[in-house]
């Protein structure tokens, strides 16, 4: 670096209350921001990975049906057609997927109701919510009303008692408290199917295939049938992630922008300070250059404090969060409980480089400022 490096160095181990206190100052805001940034963008990671993580446990990665949802008759030929094209299928089976309204002696509610063949599963399994809606445990009786499915039928409500099997809980209120599961057989009786389904599932032994499966699909289905991946299933739901996640980072940026501009004020003033001695080193043969590169480091030195220090501290609260959960959440709003964190290094280095990237850029334009003086106009006087 040269002198300009010797210079920074020798002026920073020089007494000078004010301007130490202005430098901390100016460090500090700029690793609260950088912190800040780390700790809400990891925060909303642990969000996005723990509904992603439900979502694919609790729902099939693709879902073939026939167009406007109609129920059909053998299933087991589209299943033939799926596992001749597709490798890779950890689970494949046909289901039910409809509306019903469940009736406890305390309360109602409405519910959409999945079916899949099970031996298992003699009555209904409720989600957890549900069951507290419906004041019922395991063992206790529902009434289930739903209309038939089939063309044929004419729309006559229908109800049937079942026994409450099971009580589960998927981790996310809104299934807890509208879905309810039954076996294939019961929900072909009860709603009039017979041997038809309203469509096929299938879990893949790579989730993130759904998308080039489903692609292949829709070329080998006959119409009227298409495949849906998981992903385009919960398209809305991943795009309004993607959109919060990326206000959260520019309005968080705006905290080390703020930061940055109290850098280039500082220097600023130091440029102010500092006039005649910047007069001597052009006379003694600086150059615009130097002087430019000497004030630039300046600068950068204490935003890079600011950003060492942030980023230290970032990641010491997101250990401290992450290990003690601090923050309680209410389920029903947030579908978990706690705080969930989840770091990536591609965030630290993204909200590193564009801190960075920010102090520089307040950095030149005091450090301009210090190259344009004249050494005659400074000196006049001195």
């Amino acid at each position: 670096m040269g002198f300009e490096w010797f210079i920074v160095r020798r002026d920073g181990r020089l007494p000078g209350g004010f301007r130490r206190l202005s430098n901390i100052i100016t460090a500090v805001g700029v690793a609260l921001g950088v912190a800040c940034l780390i700790v809400v963008l990891s925060v909303v990671n642990g969000f996005h990975y723990e509904i992603k993580e439900k979502i694919l446990k609790w729902n099939p990665d693709v879902i073939i049906t026939k167009f406007f949802n109609e129920p059909f008759e053998n299933p087991d030929s589209i299943i033939k057609i799926v596992k001749k094209n597709i490798k890779g299928i950890k689970n494949i089976y046909p289901y039910i997927f409809t509306k019903g309204v469940i009736k406890s002696d305390y309360a109602q509610e409405g519910v959409m109701i999945k079916a899949y063949p099970t031996d298992t599963l003699q009555g209904l399994a409720l989600g957890k919510s549900l069951s507290d809606v419906l004041k019922v445990i395991a063992g206790d009786t529902v009434k289930l009303f739903g209309f038939p499915l089939s063309k044929k039928s004419r729309l006559l409500l229908k109800t049937r008692k079942y026994k409450v099997d099971k009580i589960f809980d998927t981790g996310l209120y809104d299934y807890n408290v509208s879905l309810t599961f039954m076996s294939l057989r019961d929900a072909q009786k009860f709603f009039g199917l017979k041997n038809k389904v309203t469509g096929i599932e299938m879990k893949l032994e790579n989730p993130y295939d759904a998308d080039k499966v489903r692609d292949i699909l829709n070329d080998v289905l006959p119409y009227p049938f298409r495949a849906v991946s998981w992903t385009e299933v919960n398209s809305t739901l991943f795009s309004a992630l993607k959109l919060e996640k990326t206000t959260l980072f520019i309005l968080l940026t705006l905290i080390i922008v703020v930061a940055c501009f109290a850098i280039s004020a500082s220097m600023l003033m130091l440029v102010t300070r500092k006039s005649r001695e910047i007069g001597v080193l052009k006379a003694l043969g600086a150059t615009n250059k130097s002087i430019l590169k000497l004030f630039t480091l300046r600068g950068l030195l204490i935003g890079l404090k600011g950003i060492v220090c942030g980023t230290a501290l970032g990641y010491v609260l997101c250990v401290l969060l992450k290990k003690y959960h601090f923050v309680k959440l209410p389920a029903e709003i947030y579908n978990v409980m706690t705080l969930p964190v989840k770091m990536r290094w591609q965030d630290f280095l993204l909200v590193c480089g564009i801190a960075l990237i920010l102090v520089l850029i307040s950095a030149v334009y005091p450090a301009k400022k210090a190259a344009e003086l004249m050494p005659a106009e400074v000196l006049r006087y001195e």
